[in-house]
């Protein structure tokens, strides 16, 4: 069997009521030529039986890891499981998606082929609708060739070469970095690091759906919430 274009890398805790729609959204794209690495982190049985519904779709690649509550603190969590994903992922691109977020579904289809079309640019991003905790709609623009996309740029909107990652993982030891103190922008860091060679070409267009809700890690973040317990 031959490797599909696009490795889409999913992370999930605790969001039953969204998660769906995010697979959802992947398995109905117009390109059908990708994988999906469900990276479950221990989510409770609420979560998992969503996920169970999807299993027998060949594409899919269910992983659950074993984590502990107490230990959850002690990495940055959806970088382990991305790393785990990206150890895995066979794509000749790499998307990523979150648990509440969700994508167009021109999104691959759009993506793989402007970097098909762009063979010298490596890591390519698009615009963001993001649905705020009050319903407020508001649109992530494009800024333009990025050479710092920190904080800048959601890691749900970003498509790259699989190929840039051995050279980051031969300096760095890792692809994401997995220190606690990365909590709330491990794919700030991650960008750093891609940064350093290769620059963020935009697609000007709104290819994935941000809901910001109660359970969003950085709205309990920012209204003093335990990010960690997520049991619903």
């Amino acid at each position: 069997m031959d490797d599909p274009k696009v490795s889409v890398i999913l992370t999930s805790y605790n969001k039953p009521q969204f998660v769906g729609q995010a697979i959802e959204s992947v398995l109905q794209q117009t390109m059908a030529d990708f994988e999906l690495f469900i990276m479950d982190d221990n989510s409770n049985q609420k979560t998992e039986d969503v996920f169970r519904a999807y299993l027998n779709d060949s594409r899919v690649h269910y992983h659950r890891s074993d984590v502990e509550d107490e230990e959850r603190p002690k990495k940055t969590r959806y970088a382990v499981l991305i790393n785990q994903a990206l150890s895995l992922a066979k794509g000749q691109y790499i998307s990523y998606l979150t648990d509440d977020n969700y994508y167009h579904k021109k999104r691959l289809e759009i993506m793989s082929k402007f970097l098909d079309d762009n063979p010298d640019i490596k890591v390519a991003y698009s615009a963001q609708q993001v649905t705020d905790i009050d319903l407020t709609i508001t649109i992530r623009k494009t800024l333009g060739v990025l050479k710092k996309a920190a904080g800048l740029v959601d890691h749900c909107s970003v498509m790259h070469r699989r190929s840039i990652l051995d050279g980051i993982l031969q300096k760095y030891g890792s692809y994401w970095d997995e220190d606690p103190k990365c909590w709330g922008y491990g794919d700030a860091v991650f960008w750093d690091r891609m940064n350093e060679s290769w620059p963020f070409y935009p697609i000007d267009q709104v290819l994935d759906y941000n809901i910001r809700t109660p359970l969003s890690f950085l709205v309990r973040m920012s209204l003093r919430m335990d990010p960690f317990k997520l049991d619903t």
